[in-house]
């Protein structure tokens, strides 16, 4: 179940707008909230985010059919997204019901060259695990559209099974916030941060190649799809927000965390998305949470996420304040996430 909230970058000029974490009865909200005082402007929030439930997938960890003896490898898996095909069949009756997935022609597809066209995917797949009703294959998916070979794609599995299910999922112990996707032509990224996430993109490339067979599956978009942490199963709730700078230091973005929250994990990625001289060595951006960088790339590299330790006190009203750091002349963006337990639950 999804929760809507506002968000958005901190205008240049002061304004007593935050973005606060508040816990209610059954849910978690990101809400911008003002000090009761006149807004200085007529500036208003033009964006919307939303805080994700986390949730095991019912029914995926089954015995495999006939001789395979491997299904998904619940071991492996990090922070994930699952989604399940629907039945479809031949004709009108129950005994006309076919596979939901043709695994073996799946697997076929995807661990060839995919087509030039496709923006999400340039690489050939590497085969995992397979067998007669499941396929485990890594798909190398593109962090950003722009960039090109300059940043190297991410690395992404995905399990499939005969009874439809997809689950894409980072490796255990990767960052969560490397589902985050980065592309220049969305008009307004602060919605879109997680409509084109990197785990979507890798359910699709499998419906895609599905839709060989089948022609009638279609693409399964963000609100369709469900998340879970494999590693963290306490965790039942996450929240993405991205920043950009065009230059120097950004605006900030501000929220708060009440103590009542527990077990959160938080990470961050930053990407730099230009810079001021095309081949320019040393460049760096940062991504900043208060005063410190909790995630930074130099130039060559142009992409780094990690995991860092969310500072906690017991200041119900501690303000939190992110903000993305490049040099001068070039342009970054980063995002954060927060994967965490709702109290109560």
């Amino acid at each position: 179940m999804k929760h809507l909230i506002l968000s958005h970058r901190v205008p240049t000029f002061p304004r007593p707008f935050w973005i606060r974490l508040i816990v209610a009865a059954s849910a978690a909200l990101l809400v911008w909230v003002g000090n009761g005082t006149p807004a200085e402007t007529g500036y208003a929030p033009t964006s919307a985010a939303t805080v994700w439930d986390l949730a095991e997938p019912d029914d995926l960890i089954t015995p495999s059919q006939g001789n395979d003896t491997t299904a998904f490898r619940e071991e492996d898996a990090g922070f994930s997204a699952h989604y399940q095909v629907a039945e479809h069949s031949q004709g009108n009756g129950q005994d006309d019901l076919r596979p939901r997935l043709n695994v073996m022609a799946i697997t076929d597809a995807l661990l060839a060259d995919p087509d030039e066209s496709n923006a999400n995917r340039k690489k050939a797949g590497r085969h995992v695990d397979s067998g007669g009703n499941f396929g485990i294959v890594e798909l190398p998916m593109a962090v950003t559209r722009n960039l090109g070979s300059a940043v190297p794609p991410r690395l992404v599995t995905v399990y499939y099974d005969d009874r439809g299910w997809v689950v894409a999922y980072l490796p255990a112990d990767e960052p969560a916030a490397g589902i985050w996707r980065y592309d220049p032509q969305d008009q307004d990224r602060q919605v879109n941060d997680l409509e084109q996430n990197l785990l979507v993109l890798t359910i699709n490339e499998v419906l895609s190649a599905a839709r060989q067979n089948v022609p009638e599956i279609a693409n399964a978009d963000h609100g369709a799809v469900g998340y879970y942490h494999w590693e963290y199963p306490e965790c039942n709730a996450f929240v993405l927000f991205s920043h950009e700078s065009g230059g120097g230091t950004s605006e900030p973005v501000r929220f708060v965390v009440p103590p009542t929250i527990e077990h959160i994990m938080a990470s961050a990625t930053v990407l730099l998305t230009s810079l001021s001289t095309p081949g320019q060595t040393g460049v760096t951006a940062d991504l900043m949470v208060d005063d410190s960088a909790v995630v930074s790339v130099e130039q060559p590299a142009r992409l780094t996420v990690s995991g860092f330790e969310l500072a906690r006190t017991e200041d119900a009203s501690r303000l939190y304040e992110v903000t993305v750091a490049v040099d001068a002349g070039a342009t970054a963006a980063g995002a954060v996430m927060l994967v965490y337990t709702k109290p109560g639950s």
